[in-house]
């Protein structure tokens, strides 16, 4: 049997297997893709929290008014400078804390009521670091300058940290110190 080829070298049986079957795989990737536009299935909100739901939810708060600047990798913004005294150096601490450890903080829920802002916070992270760039450009909130449990939850997570804790036992400490606040971001486990 004397099969043409065409111009392209691609004999006809070729082309007609190829127009048969692209279809099926385009539906077969359509068939698998949940929509999440290759991320995680959505879950619902506070679903695997060891936490669980904070009985403080209720109706939204605005956002509050933040400074927002962003640095370079390994700076720290310059909101921070304008502090004095003690505040300086805890700030100074708990933000470089906050940007050495900006993917643990992210494991970590916040106690001090972000979780009810219109724009919730989803973590500790949230609190000191509003978004990191893949060159590790950090754009910093002034949020924890003047909030004492997003302070306090910073401090326990670098003690803890500094003790080789793992995140669980970390959550467990912050929820045994803070939870009496009864709000908590929705904040997965790792």
């Amino acid at each position: 049997m004397n099969r043409v080829a065409s111009s392209s070298g691609v004999s006809p049986l070729t082309r007609v297997a190829v127009m048969l079957l692209l279809p099926m795989l385009m539906w077969a990737v359509i068939a698998c893709d949940n929509g999440a536009g290759g991320q995680t299935t959505a879950r619902a909100p506070y679903e695997g929290v060891p936490e669980g739901t904070p009985k403080g939810l209720g109706s939204t708060t605005p956002d509050p008014t933040e400074v927002l600047e962003k640095a370079p990798a390994g700076q720290l913004p310059s909101f921070i400078a304008k502090l004095t005294g003690p505040d300086l150096q805890r700030a100074t601490n708990l933000y470089t804390g906050a940007m050495q450890h900006y993917d643990e903080f992210g494991y970590i829920p916040c106690y001090c009521g972000c979780a009810i802002y219109e724009h919730p916070h989803k973590s500790l992270a949230d609190c000191y670091v509003k978004s990191k760039a893949a060159d590790g450009t950090m754009e910093f909130t002034d949020h924890s300058t003047t909030c004492s449990q997003c302070q306090e939850g910073a401090q326990i997570a670098l003690d803890g940290l500094g003790q080789k804790m793992s995140i669980a036992d970390i959550r467990t400490t912050e929820y045994k110190r803070l939870g009496y606040t009864q709000i908590w971001t929705d904040t997965p486990a790792p």
